[in-house]
């Protein structure tokens, strides 16, 4: 049994697709693909006993891709895949940062997530389900508990209890084997070969009747959200302010760190220039140069409770620790709640979204009429970096 390191950051947005029903009945939607696709490999690794979570993982990515690429809502493809999804997506926070995680990561799917995952560990046998669904019964009878709960403190003793009888079990059997074993048993299942596994995601997605209303409609929401979170924007005013501003290209997850003598929330990014650290403080925004350490690469898969082993080869190896080096740019706050308020007022995010979807129905009809075989697939999709008009006034 092994465990890939954590995908916390890249998961969470497939679980925050729509539930929908049918009005007047209140049934389930009927399933727009109803197959499951796996890798051969996966199966072969998975059934050979060497790398059970190769298995599992082929099912996180058949979901992330139905969900987040191809738009279909939770409704839509099979709910075995789903309920899988949400069960290892539990073990991944809990094995990360423990059950206070899950329930702040969670968020606004906390229902049909912790619905899903005890379903899923129920349906493939895991004494698992009985800790979720004491971690549920706490939920509902401590509300208020449940919204001081964090990423990082404060933490439930009870909660805390919960992860170590949760480490107990994962000692005796992991989740992993669990679900792999379930995995095996569903007739649903799609074999395809290494070479044909594209295509057959590609079928997936044709089958989407949906697909073009829905993609033109996150496009929206997403410049929405980053016009509007606090986090986005501070990041955005930051890089802007440097000499040379520079673009974000991937947002790393938050961790406590030391910075100028006090411990705070901090987040790696990447930019077009490389790696930086930035820290969002109570009144300012700070963005530091960032140097990566010399830690040896590791296979991407490892056993949680032999984490001390790692740690003990990372000790021997005189691994140097990532530093940071000078600080680079610095806005306040205040900055940044007014970048956020004009964005509100002025709906940003919609109008450059549809500006974006406008453009590109321009671009793509010019296209065809030069090239009428090109296919639609082939139209680059836009690269946008926004920015922010203000009044002197």
């Amino acid at each position: 049994m092994t465990r890939p390191a954590k995908r916390l950051a890249t998961r969470r947005s497939a679980l925050t697709g729509d539930r929908q029903t049918t009005a007047s009945s209140g049934t389930m939607t009927p399933l727009s693909f109803p197959k499951i696709i796996v890798n051969a490999p996966a199966v072969e690794a998975a059934r050979s006993g060497t790398e059970p979570y190769e298995l599992v993982q082929s099912i996180n990515d058949f979901v992330k891709w139905c969900i987040d690429e191809f738009h279909y809502t939770r409704d839509e493809i099979s709910q075995k895949a789903l309920q899988a999804y949400c069960a290892d997506y539990y073990l991944a926070e809990v094995n990360n940062r423990g059950h206070s995680q899950f329930i702040h990561n969670c968020r606004a799917s906390a229902e049909f997530t912790f619905r899903d995952a005890c379903a899923g560990l129920t349906s493939m046998g895991a004494p698992h389900s009985r800790i979720l669904k004491d971690m549920m019964q706490w939920v509902e009878a401590n509300p208020k508990e449940v919204a001081a709960q964090g990423a990082f403190e404060p933490r439930s003793p009870y909660l805390g209890k919960l992860d170590d009888e949760f480490d107990d079990l994962e000692k005796l059997k992991s989740m992993i084997d669990y679900s792999a074993q379930w995995i095996f048993s569903w007739p649903e299942l799609q074999i395809v070969p290494d070479d044909s596994y594209l295509n057959a995601m590609s079928q997936c997605k044709a089958a989407n009747s949906k697909y073009m209303d829905r993609h033109l409609l996150k496009i929206v929401q997403k410049l929405e959200f980053d016009s509007t979170d606090e986090t986005r924007v501070a990041i955005g005013l930051a890089l802007t302010n440097l000499p040379e501003p520079e673009t974000l290209v991937k947002l790393g997850g938050g961790f406590y760190t030391e910075i100028e003598g006090r411990q705070q929330v901090a987040f790696i990014i990447e930019t077009n220039k490389g790696k930086r650290k930035i820290v969002l403080g109570d009144s300012d925004v700070r963005l530091f140069e960032y140097f990566d350490g010399n830690a040896p690469k590791l296979n991407k898969y490892f056993r949680p409770f032999k984490v001390e082993k790692i740690l003990a080869l990372i000790q021997s190896l005189k691994y140097r620790e990532p530093s940071v080096g000078r600080r680079i740019a610095i806005v306040t706050q205040q900055s940044v709640a007014d970048a956020i308020e004009v964005s509100k007022a002025n709906l940003a995010g919609a109008a450059v979204g549809l500006l974006l979807v406008w453009s590109r129905q321009i671009i793509r009809h010019q296209q065809l009429r030069l090239f009428p075989r090109m296919p639609s697939w082939t139209i680059p999709r836009p690269s946008l970096g926004w920015f922010l008009l203000k009044q002197d006034s």
